[in-house]
């Protein structure tokens, strides 16, 4: 039987995920979690942005601050109002 690596931030045994960054083991409460799609509205999503788990290290360095850009991008275009020429 084989025995589950410890989680990377709490240290805990049973670390049953991994970061698609770093490939570092987690846990599920450790873990932080994008939506998959959670960028579609993204042209070219960069390889980093294209997963869904990540530790908390990679999150906060490389996915937090694209994923509040993004949301603000979009909550921004939602005040958009868009007329057709035949209107």
């Amino acid at each position: 039987m084989s025995k589950l690596p410890n989680c990377l931030t709490c240290h805990k045994p049973k670390a049953n995920l991994q970061c698609a960054l770093c490939q570092e083991a987690i846990c599920k409460y450790c873990a932080q979690f994008v939506e998959e799609g959670g960028f579609s509205f993204m042209r070219k999503l960069p390889e980093e942005l294209s997963h869904t788990t990540y530790c908390t290290h990679c999150f906060d360095t490389k996915v937090s601050d694209a994923l509040h850009a993004y949301n603000e991008t979009l909550e921004k275009a939602r005040d958009v109002n868009v007329f057709f020429k035949g209107e």
